[in-house]
């Protein structure tokens, strides 16, 4: 588990260091109309992983905390990207992401991870979506959901 905390630090770091090489000055790009971006957890975007806490033998829909320090992100995607990911629409001035309905948090720029409540319970283990939702939403905006598996760390 330390090795992929490791493995998710770096990449990370790469991402928010090339992400603002292209910000220029004045730092992160404001979420805006008409752009196309994907949603990251954990600074990934496929393969992502929610490490949860659920002390004493996990029983089927038991639901424990998120380890601290996991994050919720999105990154741009400069035009002639290749397709995927989502899309901002005509009015949106943010994304809010549902984190697989336990709870949302809503980004205001691209590049600036905000924390998972730690207050939020998730399944101790599973799959599910973290869907990022632009708001407010028009009718040609698209979602962008990250497929999340749920680690139990105290197993």
């Amino acid at each position: 588990m330390v090795r992929r905390f490791a493995v998710v630090a770096v990449v990370a770091g790469s991402l928010a260091s090339s992400w603002a090489a292209s910000a220029g000055p004045g730092g992160a790009a404001q979420i805006g109309p008409d752009q196309r971006f994907v949603g990251l957890v954990n600074a990934n975007h496929s393969g992502a992983f929610l490490y949860v806490v659920c002390p004493g033998p996990a029983q089927p829909g038991q639901t424990g905390a998120p380890v601290g320090g996991q994050t919720v992100a999105a990154i741009s995607l400069p035009t002639g990207a290749l397709s995927g990911g989502g899309y901002t629409g005509d009015t949106a001035t943010s994304l809010v992401v549902d984190l697989a309905g336990a709870g949302s948090v809503t980004l205001h720029r691209y590049g600036i991870a905000k924390l998972v409540p730690k207050t939020l319970r998730f399944p101790c283990s599973g799959t599910d979506s973290f869907t990022f939702t632009a708001s407010p939403t028009s009718g040609n905006s698209i979602s962008d959901k990250v497929q999340v598996t749920f680690e139990n760390i105290a197993a």
